[in-house]
């Protein structure tokens, strides 16, 4: 068989390029698919969005908060110290009297808001600068290599920021929050005054005394003791750096002034209670005074006895004590005469000396004390005075004793407003400050976050289900083939 022509058959193979089904995926077919499924992207998105918003009704628990920054500046702070030199605490700032008194002062309680709540919601934290940071942050690193010779570093805040995280079932607006931190402020800062300014003290060492238990002469003696603790706070007080120069504008008194002025009830006011009551030895009870009178006499015996063999023993080791011996050369002495030999006292042999002569002048003054009981009990077993005279002197002495007990409450009021005046204008004035103003912060910010979450995931899984949706549908149709074949 003989062929007239040549036959040639040419099969032509085509790579199918990425498509849906066939079809080459351009730009144009994803934005067909998202404009074809916009409406049910769109409801994924409102969906997303509202499953955002219910998660953050359901796990966010605060509506807002307030914050402020607040510094400390005194002596010690740098080494994490108070003002007494122990360990600074600023937990203080939540103690139960400080937001009991945020609480009544505001009114708190009628929106349900108890002190344990405010303490539950308060936060207190350090503010650490950027480069002791980076500093602690390279000492651990050394530490991990093992570096030899690291200096361990410790850093004690002065600068702390205080927030109040509202929660939802609170009831107050953002004008209360920050209202509630001001006053907040407020208290602790009186707080901080009344801790370090030694008021508490002076309120203990007084207290309320109820006179009426007391017999005539054992009132005069309680009074005199409290007068004692003012003077003695006082002068104190008068010690430290610029009291000295210190006037109140409040009260209008230095220290100085109260003391003279307390000196005046004491010589004048408490002298005449104390003479009324000795000319005409007024008792309540002669009897239990007299005994009373003897226990002291006793005990005063006793004393002066113990303090009479302290100071013989320690006299007795400052004569046996040998004091060291210094020898002194003198230039240009003659070989005779070129040094000198002293003696060089102690703390050691200071120490005893004084407690020598302590101990003897306690020793003394307890002898004193039993011959003015004895005089004492030798005139109340001598009184002949008419009870009548005794009425009258009863009603004198009563009458004088409230005018008495008025001053001495108003000095004690005068001095506790001059030390605080003293401490918060001058000593602490600058001890604690307000760096900034209590903010509210509302939960906006949050929201937008979790609605920015739910449209990003509502467009991400409208979008994919759209694809999924368009690839679903052609893939259910028959699919067209096409050879092409030359022969």
């Amino acid at each position: 068989m003989q062929y007239s022509g040549t036959k040639k058959v040419e099969l032509v193979l085509k790579q199918e390029q990425n498509s849906i089904n066939g079809t080459e995926i351009t730009l144009r077919n994803i934005m067909e698919v998202i404009f074809r499924g916009k409406w049910f992207i769109t409801l994924m998105v409102i969906i997303s969005m509202l499953l955002s918003m219910a998660g953050y009704m359901y796990l966010e628990p605060y509506k807002g908060s307030a914050s402020m920054i607040i510094s400390f500046n005194f002596d010690g702070i740098e080494k994490g110290l108070d003002p007494y030199g122990n360990n600074f605490d600023i937990s203080k700032m939540k103690a139960p009297t400080v937001l009991s008194k945020v609480v009544n002062n505001l009114g708190l309680a009628k929106y349900g808001i108890s002190a344990d709540d405010l303490g539950t919601n308060i936060e207190l934290v350090p503010i650490i600068p950027g480069d002791v940071t980076e500093k602690i942050k390279s000492l651990e690193e050394a530490k991990k290599q093992n570096i030899q010779d690291v200096q361990d570093y410790t850093y004690y805040p002065n600068r702390y920021t205080v927030t109040l995280s509202i929660p939802k079932s609170f009831p107050i607006e953002e004008s209360k929050a920050r209202d509630i931190l001001d006053e907040l402020y407020k208290q602790y800062q009186e707080y901080f005054f009344y801790s370090y300014s030694d008021r508490s003290i002076l309120a203990n060492a007084m207290g309320p005394v109820n006179y009426d238990k007391y017999d005539y002469p054992e009132m005069s003696s309680v009074i005199r003791n409290q007068v004692e603790i003012i003077k003695n706070y006082l002068t104190t007080k008068n010690k430290e750096i610029g009291a000295s120069d210190f006037r109140s504008k409040k009260t209008g008194f230095a220290f100085a002034d109260i003391i003279d002025s307390i000196d005046v009830l004491e010589k004048v006011d408490l002298q005449r209670i104390d003479s009324i009551i000795q000319s005409y030895n007024l008792t309540k009870d002669k009897v239990t005074l007299i005994k009373l009178y003897e226990h002291r006499v006793q005990e005063s015996q006793l004393q002066s006895q113990k303090k009479a063999d302290e100071s013989r023993i320690y006299a007795d080791m400052v004569g046996k004590y040998q004091k060291d011996k210094k020898v002194i050369i003198l230039s240009g002495a003659n070989e005779t005469q070129n040094s000198v030999e002293t003696n060089e006292t102690s703390k050691y042999y200071d120490n005893l000396m004084d407690k020598s002569v302590s101990a003897g002048v306690t020793s003394r003054n307890a002898l004193y004390d039993i011959a003015y009981y004895n005089a004492q009990i030798a005139r109340l077993m001598k009184d002949k005075i008419d009870p009548a005279l005794k009425t009258k002197a009863e009603k004198d002495v009563l009458a004088l004793l409230p005018d008495i007990k008025s001053k001495l409450q108003n000095w004690i009021d005068v001095t506790n407003n001059t030390v605080q005046e003293f401490y918060e204008s001058q000593l602490y004035s600058k001890a604690m400050t307000k760096l900034s103003p209590a903010e509210y912060k509302g939960m906006l910010s949050v929201i937008a976050i979790y609605l920015a979450i739910g449209l990003a995931g509502g467009l991400a899984i409208g979008i994919l289900l759209a694809f999924l949706k368009a690839y679903w549908r052609k893939s259910s149709k028959p699919a067209e083939q096409s050879n092409s074949e030359v022969m």
